[in-house]
């Protein structure tokens, strides 16, 4: 009876850590100081810590991105090139939601991201 206890009690740290990891990429703050980070010397640094968050919370880390500030940043374009895609070629759940929350929250950049896909696409084919 112990033993399940104790993988219950293992399941809820590993939940509560998952919680605790995601809840660092909704603040805005944190994804612009990584990405303002990202463009020194600190890249190969910042980069991997954006991969984990693509990994496992891709919609926090593009609406994130929608919000933003400086919007020219080569980390930031890094990660908008590498996510929208995902999502418009459906890759990703909740692909709609997302797509309208970046739309209201920023529609000049979100008109950008699927103009700068959409180039990429032509040039490709």
């Amino acid at each position: 009876n112990n033993n399940s206890n104790n993988s219950s009690n293992n399941n809820n740290i590993d939940v509560e850590r998952a919680r605790a990891t995601h809840h660092v990429w909704f603040s805005v703050d944190v994804i612009e100081t990584l990405c303002t980070l990202g463009e020194g010397e600190l890249y190969q640094v910042v980069r991997p810590a954006f991969r984990d968050a693509v990994r496992s919370c891709p919609e926090l880390v593009l609406l994130g991105l929608a919000q933003a500030q400086p919007t020219g940043n080569m980390m930031r374009n890094e990660l908008v090139a590498r996510l929208v895609p995902m999502y418009l070629h459906g890759q990703l759940p909740h692909t709609q939601a997302v797509m309208q929350r970046a739309w209201e929250t920023n529609k000049a950049l979100t008109t950008s991201w699927f103009v700068r896909h959409f180039s990429d696409a032509d040039r490709n084919t």
